[in-house]
């Protein structure tokens, strides 16, 4: 009986989730302009803040110039704080990896007062999703140890469309994910490969083949 209430209300929360996005991308669709990127071009910081849906493509969050934070690909929106920080390694940047088009609606006290209420919630939760997401990965990055962000991160990255975990190394994808040094996500990495635990082709996941161990 309480498993199948808590599967009603994960199935309430998924399909509410289901609805705000649609309804973030109708709006940013219809208010914000189109714009394209090519892969290797980056976005800054400017003056102003703005909630981004991405058509096509792929973008790599970074916090500073180097720490990978989120890869938002075709779909996503994302909230895109653009009051720049005092301290650079706070600093949230996106690297292009793929060429893109999306569309970037700037955010501003009168607009979000014209905003009808649906809307703003979905805004909203927008907003605090992306604000607890960050300070969940940081608190584990701070909390675990090299194992423990290793296996987070390959989970992760067998979650990303093929398209991404082609174009960007599983090597390159762990260092900038968990800061773990080169030999020692090497290490790992090859003691999950004999293990069968992962496959990878020419450096690349292609994808996770059984649960992953609970340590190292």
């Amino acid at each position: 009986m309480i498993n199948t209430r808590l599967q009603k209300l994960q199935h309430h929360g998924e399909e509410r989730s289901n609805n705000s996005t649609q309804r973030l991308r109708l709006w940013i669709r219809e208010n914000g302009v189109r714009k394209s990127a090519n892969k290797g071009e980056k976005i800054f910081s400017t003056n102003k803040r703005s909630v981004i849906w991405i058509e096509s493509g792929a973008w790599q969050m970074l916090i500073g110039t180097h720490k990978t934070m989120n890869i938002i690909y075709t779909g996503g929106i994302t909230w895109l704080d653009n009051s720049p920080s005092k301290n650079a390694k706070e600093t949230i940047q996106y690297n292009i990896i793929e060429r893109t088009t999306y569309y970037e609606l700037h955010i501003n006290q009168v607009a979000l007062a014209a905003l009808p209420c649906q809307v703003f919630d979905s805004l909203f939760d927008l907003v605090s999703r992306h604000s607890r997401d960050l300070s969940n990965k940081w608190l584990f990055q701070c909390t675990s140890d090299s194992y423990q962000k290793i296996k987070a991160s390959l989970e992760w990255i067998n979650s990303l469309p093929c398209s991404i975990k082609s174009e960007l190394t599983l090597i390159f994808l762990i260092n900038a994910t968990t800061g773990v040094s080169r030999s020692h996500a090497l290490a790992i990495i090859k003691s999950l490969k004999e293990g069968d635990y992962i496959e990878v082709y020419q450096g690349c996941l292609v994808r996770i083949l059984k649960k992953l161990p609970c340590s190292y």
